[in-house]
This record gives C-alpha cells, structure tokens and sequence, in this order.
C-alpha cells in the first residue's frame, strides 16, 4: 500500500478514487483477491468524501472533533462498506484500524484524541495467535474446519463467536496488564499480537469477507 501511495500520490484525491476502476486498480496493485470489492470501496470513500465533506478527509476529522470514538461513528455511519457490525456486534475493524493507523503515522504530533476508547481489531490472524497462545480454545469441530482450511462463511456463527472472543479476551489481558502495572491500550497490544501471530506457522480461520 505504501508504495503503491508513493508512485501514485494522487490515489489520495476523492476524485481519483470516485473515477478508480479495475483496471487502474491492477496496475497499481497486481493482481490481488477480492479486486471488484476493493475497487468498490475505494469508489464509496471518494464519493462520499465528495458527498458530505468537501473532498477532505480532514473535514471528517473536524466533525468528530479529532475524538477517536466519534471518528469510528462517522466512518461506519457514512461508509457502509466500512461497517461491519451484525446485530448487537460492533466490530468496526477497518474504521478502527484507519484511526490507529493515522494517529500512529503522526505519532508525537497526533491530534486525535480518546485511542484508548479502541478494541482489538477483529480479523483472522489475532484469534491463530490467541489460540496458539492458549488463550483462546477452539472446540472440536471449529479446530477440524479451521486445521482443514474450511471456509467459514461470513457472518456464520463460529465466525462471529471467533471475532467477538478476540475482542473480549483483548479488554481482559489490557485489563489484566493494568493490574501488574502494565498500561497498554488495545491498539498497542493488537500490534504485538499481530507480530506474534505472524510467526505462528499454523492455519488461520478461512472467510470470505471485505470487513478485513
């Protein structure tokens, strides 16, 4: 992604995401999974920019008066490519990750206020690395489909169980580390998590899903 910015630092334009089609998209970015769908959410996010905030991401930030809580609302209220939630269920990953991801590339010089208010980011490496941890058990059946690479579908049970646990087991290890004098907020500790669940050579859950 990175790189792909800096030979094509106009992708950060709303126009040029508005007009973004597949072709453009390949060029930039070879030939990845789920290209129509990527494609279709680079669309929505120059629209709406468009649409409701003059072009600028800024103004969106303005909105929310730069609180993290309040950046995660607008995203998945005026992005719905952007919401993942399913009932009751808020995961908000990609909303989150954003708002971490912004605030950490301005790190000492980041305005964005409230990251604590942050949860793990629910996708398909942190519950591997949980699990493999021993933190997090998966029955029987779930460990079969999982070791089996079955496709779990998006939004069945086991998929939601395996995000909403890795959501509430990150609340209870920041809340347990506080207590040994530990502070770490969720992001932080979701980055260390990732590393960790990287090295782990062991299969990770397999769903089709845009939401991460």
């Amino acid at each position: 992604m990175w790189k792909a910015l800096s030979d094509w630092p106009e992708l950060l334009d709303a126009d040029v995401l508005a007009n973004l089609n597949e072709e453009q998209f390949r060029l930039k970015f070879g030939a990845i999974s789920m290209t129509k769908e990527r494609v279709a959410s680079l669309r929505e996010v120059g629209n709406i920019l468009n649409k409701h905030y003059d072009g600028k991401v800024i103004h969106l930030l303005e909105r929310a008066c730069f609180e993290t809580d309040e950046i995660v609302k607008w995203i998945v209220t005026d992005f719905p490519m952007w919401n993942d939630s399913t009932g009751p269920l808020l995961f908000y990953k990609r909303a989150q990750l954003f708002t971490a991801m912004l605030a950490g590339r301005l790190q000492a010089n980041s305005f964005i206020t409230g990251l604590q208010k942050l949860t793990l980011l629910a996708d398909y490496h942190l519950p591997k690395g949980l699990h493999n941890l021993g933190v997090l058990r998966y029955d029987d059946n779930l460990k079969f489909r999982i070791d089996n690479s079955q496709v779990l579908p998006c939004n069945c049970r086991e998929e939601l169980e395996l995000r909403a646990s890795t959501i509430c087991v990150g609340d209870l290890l920041v809340q347990s580390l506080s207590r040994k004098g530990i502070q770490i907020n969720a992001i932080q500790l979701d980055a260390f998590l990732w590393e960790v669940s990287k090295k782990v050579n062991t299969p990770y859950h397999l769903t089709v899903t845009s939401f991460y």
